[in-house]
């Protein structure tokens, strides 16, 4: 600040020897137009700022919204993804148990997979020769062929294609538009053995972007990365399943080399009005989501102030030239020199007293020489009282020699500014003793040999309280996942009671009334024994897979043993199911865990074991549960492929994410060993209740 200064006193000084020998009316009349050329030019700048500040504020809001929508949009069709995922495992598993054979059962799936999906408006599964099975929609099943659709004959011709997404259409029912994503069907060979295709309501897409207000003129929309539109608000009917790839944001989007959001200013293709935009491409899926702001809307508010200012302005120019013309007739070249001055200090005063923050100007003895009004309301101590005083009043006992130091430092690196808001130990200290966060700026001025310390004090008293804010936020959030997963528990054990007690009460009682009616058939009715046994035999299928699916939601002998027997049983069913060797080495601290960590134990020993079997390709498992100092430490070791060393860190980890929060809500930790070719080693550190301690010690 005070080397502009002293360059405007010198050119006010060259100005000044330019005017000698001038009538005090002419220099001052040049003197006025002089300042309004700078006001006009100082006005000018002003606004082409604030002009440049507002898009660029715009800018960042709308690529704000835009990543934010673009993460919504991600999450709802990643849940399409999953539900296609657990469908296609489902179906698998049903194949193998025999039990999704029937149409109506495959129906039943269908529904139940798409139940609370609102984006979600239908599930299909196609044969492999492009025959409809199966339906959510209505049942029976339609006769249908869609082997000429688009992501049948992608998935059949191309066994690598992931999630495949298709044009959008207009559905024959209720004629809303919806897009269809689908996934390959294959036998355990790797055939291809058909497809599972969900359509997309686009209307749930219009809803979610419904609620954004971008002002007039403004658009989201949703793209497929061929730039056909899917889905946008305002909504254009007439251009859904259009192809804008010759539009200025998608030729912006194909300049691009890596994907990720961007925003920037373009021209419309609508009217040739510029607008603000940000696009952002969806990991995974070739769909691209748009925000768009008609700049003309932004720049309302800056045309308000640029229509203050510009008054304000030719009003300080109007006064100026006014007052120069008044006063030229009687001011000499002195007394304008010096009305000059003073005015430049007033201007400097001006500035310093309506500066938000503190600013402190010291000797190179630290003495106060500046203390603007930011200062004396930030530390409650008048200037009158803190000028000459040593700066060190205003620190507390324990961060003054930290500062000296700093400041020593400083000095020597010759360094004009410099920010120490970062450094811990800084804090400042009100003239009434209370202490406060600060953030603190610092630079330095030669003057005659001389240094003076310009500091630029702010109280980041809010910033700390928001942080503290959102780490007990963060906490809450934790507590909440805690909560939910144990209503989860107690809702899986109460749907297992009621499939093995009253479901299987009700077949068995069938069974039992289909034996008293074999009994009582005459020898002659062959036709009907069989039909009896038949049902006798899908009957105990029937209870089998009762028995099987309450065992996944909540086996009985966790509750009813505990946690060793349980793992005991996970560990003989995993192995009969996946063909995998387990090696088991537990000690006896189970005995007396807690019902709560008994059951996260056998969850993240469930969830590692379900990771083997899809992912490792391993041939052996090692499980131990042992105890060490306090704590209990649960391993699964595999010898199968392993992994990267950020696999962990992916977003669709989700088994991994769960296994680390029910360890963290124990007030333990789970690590993740591998390397690829070496296995994989889940490792969970959970520490033990005291009384379980002392009776292990024992």
């Amino acid at each position: 600040m005070t080397g502009p200064l002293v360059t405007l006193l010198r050119r006010m000084s060259w100005l000044g020897t330019r005017f000698r020998g001038m009538k005090p009316t002419r220099a001052l009349i040049a003197f006025g137009f002089l300042a309004a050329v700078i006001v006009v030019a100082a006005t000018g700048l002003i606004l082409w700022n604030l002009h440049s500040r507002e898009l660029a504020r715009a800018e960042r809001e709308i690529s704000n919204l835009c990543e934010l929508l673009t993460e919504q949009t991600e999450r709802a069709l990643q849940s399409v993804d999953l539900v296609l995922r657990g469908t296609r495992d489902r179906l698998r598993e049903g194949r193998t148990s025999g039990y999704l054979v029937e149409p109506k059962a495959l129906h039943t799936l269908l529904r139940a997979r798409i139940a609370g999906m609102p984006q979600i408006s239908t599930l299909l599964l196609v044969d492999a020769g492009g025959d409809l099975v199966a339906t959510s929609q209505q049942f029976p099943t339609p006769r249908l062929s869609l082997a000429d659709r688009g992501y049948f004959t992608a998935h059949r011709e191309d066994p690598a294609w992931g999630v495949y997404v298709g044009q959008p259409v207009r559905s024959r029912v209720d004629g809303q538009w919806t897009f269809m994503m689908s996934a390959r069907l294959s036998d355990g060979e790797g055939v291809f053995a058909g497809v599972i295709a969900a359509g997309v309501d686009l209307s749930y897409f219009e809803q979610l972007y419904k609620a954004i207000n971008l002002g007039p003129g403004g658009q989201i929309s949703l793209y497929l990365r061929d730039g056909t539109l899917l889905a946008s608000y305002p909504r254009r009917e007439e251009s859904i399943g259009k192809s804008f790839m010759d539009s200025a944001v998608f030729q912006a989007m194909l300049a691009k080399t890596d994907p990720g959001v961007y925003h920037g200013r373009i021209r419309s293709d609508e009217g040739g009005q510029p607008r603000i935009v940000s696009y952002g491409e969806l990991r995974g899926l070739p769909l691209v989501i748009t925000t768009a702001a008609a700049e003309r809307a932004v720049l309302a508010g800056w045309r308000h102030q640029a229509l203050l200012v510009s008054s304000g302005a030719a009003g300080v120019i109007v006064i100026l030239m006014l007052a120069a013309l008044a006063l030229g007739r009687e001011l000499k070249r002195d007394e304008a020199l010096t009305a000059a001055l003073r005015d430049s200090e007033a201007r400097l005063n001006g500035i310093i007293g309506s500066a938000m923050d503190a600013i402190i100007t010291v000797d190179e003895d630290q003495r106060i020489i500046l203390f603007n009004p930011a200062a004396e309301q930030m530390f409650r101590c008048s200037a009158a009282q803190a000028l000459g005083s040593p700066l060190e009043r205003f620190l507390p006992e324990r961060c003054r020699a930290t500062h000296r130091e700093l400041v020593r430092r400083y000095g020597e690196t010759g360094i004009t500014s410099r920010g120490l808001g970062g450094h811990p130990d800084i804090s400042g200290r009100r003239a009434d003793g209370e202490e406060f966060p600060a953030d603190i700026s610092i630079s330095q001025l030669g003057s005659n040999g001389h240094k003076l310390y310009t500091a630029i004090v702010r109280d980041i008293t809010a910033r700390r309280r928001a942080e503290e804010e959102l780490h007990k936020s963060h906490r809450q959030l934790r507590e909440l996942s805690a909560s939910l997963q144990a209503v989860r528990e107690e809702e899986r054990a109460r749907i297992a009671r009621e499939l093995h007690d009253e479901l299987g009460q009700h077949l068995t009682g069938l069974k039992m009334d289909l034996s008293w009616m074999g009994a009582r058939l005459r020898e002659d009715q062959a036709a009907l024994a069989g039909k009896i046994n038949a049902m006798k035999a899908l009957i105990d299928s029937t209870v089998a897979s009762m028995r099987r699916i309450a065992s996944e939601l909540r086996p009985t002998v966790l509750d009813d043993l505990g946690l060793a027997p349980a793992v005991e049983w996970l560990a003989n069913d995993f192995a009969k199911r996946s063909g995998i060797r387990v090696v088991m080495d537990m000690d006896d601290v189970c005995a007396g865990l807690d019902n709560a960590v008994a059951t996260s134990v056998f969850r993240i020993i469930q969830e590692s074991l379900t990771n083997v079997a899809r992912h490792s390709g391993a041939s052996t498992v090692n499980l131990s549960l042992r105890q060490a100092e306090g704590r209990l430490i649960v391993e699964v070791r595999d010898d199968g492929r392993g992994m990267p060393a950020d696999a962990g860190e992916k977003t669709r980890s989700f088994g991994l994410i769960g296994m680390r929060e029910r360890a963290y809500m124990l007030g333990g930790q789970l690590n993740v060993l591998s390397q690829p070719g070496e296995g994989t080693t889940i490792q969970a550190v959970i520490p033990l209740p005291g009384p379980v301690i002392q009776e292990s010690q024992s």
